[in-house]
């Protein structure tokens, strides 16, 4: 085995006119192909049939409509019932409100409020 790539090996290095030729060669021969390759970029080729995430997003989507969510995670070190942090996540929400873009924001103390009757 040694012996037969020794001799490649030579070979390469005693004719490389004729390994150039044959690499050209090669290359002109994968380069014919080309047009006829297909490339799918769709997001669908990428997701695996049956996929428990896809199917997740799939069930969100239908009952809350578009995709158009951003979700802010907040975390504090008192409780999120505390004043201080109900003061903090209000002013988050008014300052997210301000952003043109911004149609609505939901926080859990609109929640809170829609649940008591208060909204």
């Amino acid at each position: 085995m040694k012996q037969v790539a020794q001799n490649r090996w030579l070979f390469m290095i005693n004719h490389p006119k004729k390994v150039l030729m044959v690499f050209v060669l090669l290359t002109l021969a994968a380069a014919s192909f080309v047009p006829q390759l297909r490339l799918d970029a769709s997001s669908d080729s990428l997701i695996l049939e049956g996929d428990k995430s896809l199917q997740s997003y799939q069930t969100v989507l239908e009952e809350y409509g578009q995709s158009n969510y951003l979700i802010i995670a907040y975390s504090t070190h008192g409780s999120v019932f505390d004043e201080s942090v109900r003061a903090t996540v209000g002013q988050l929400k008014d300052a997210l409100l301000n952003i043109e873009a911004v149609d609505s924001v939901m926080t859990y103390l609109s929640q809170a409020a829609a649940d008591s009757g208060q909204a």
